[in-house]
C-alpha cells in the first residue's frame, strides 16, 4: 500500500490523500488497486480481516484486567520460536505467540514463575493446552496465539 490510507475499495473518496494521482511514474507503480480487499471499507465486512482481528484483540484487552493493567513477566519455555509471558493483576493470564509459520509444540513450566496451575480458561485461540503437573503443553499453529487465564 502506498503512503496514503486506503479507506475505500476504489482509489478515490473522502479522506483519501491522493494529491499526486496520475502525476508520474510513481503513480504508475502504486499499490492502490481498486477492489483488492485491503481497504477499510472491504475489511469491515470480512470477519477474518486484520481490522476485525485488532477489534477482537482490543475487546479482549479491555475485558481482561490483567491484560490491560497487569504487570509483565517473561515466562521461559522450551521452544525458541514461541514467545510466552504472563500478565498479572488479580488474575494471571498467559500469552503464547508462535513466531514461525509452522506448527510449534511448547511446554510452559509455571513453577519458575511461582504460579500454581490448577486449571485454565481459554480466552483466545484454539484450545490445545493440556495440564501436566505444574506445566502446560500447547500446540500452536503457525503465526498463531493462545491466551489462557490460569486458575
Amino acid at each position: 500500500m502506498s503512503s496514503s490510507c486506503k479507506w475505500y475499495k476504489t482509489d478515490d473518496g473522502k479522506g483519501m490523500a491522493l494529491w499526486y494521482k496520475n502525476t508520474g511514474p510513481w503513480w504508475d507503480s502504486t499499490n492502490l488497486k481498486p477492489n483488492d480487499g485491503i481497504s477499510l471499507e472491504e475489511e469491515r465486512k470480512d470477519p477474518n480481516s486484520l481490522f476485525n482481528f485488532y477489534k477482537k484483540m482490543i475487546r479482549l484487552r479491555q475485558s481482561t484486567a490483567a491484560l490491560s493493567n497487569g504487570s509483565y513477566q517473561t515466562l521461559p519455555n522450551n521452544n525458541s520460536k514461541v514467545l510466552s509471558f504472563l500478565k498479572r493483576e488479580k488474575n494471571t493470564v498467559c500469552v503464547m505467540i508462535n513466531l514461525s509459520g509452522q506448527m510449534q509444540k511448547v511446554i510452559l513450566n509455571f513453577s519458575k514463575a511461582n504460579v500454581k496451575v490448577k486449571s485454565f480458561a481459554q480466552l483466545w485461540g484454539k484450545n490445545t493446552a493440556r495440564i501436566s503437573g505444574n506445566s502446560i503443553s500447547v500446540s500452536l499453529p503457525g503465526f498463531s496465539m493462545q491466551v489462557l487465564e490460569i486458575r
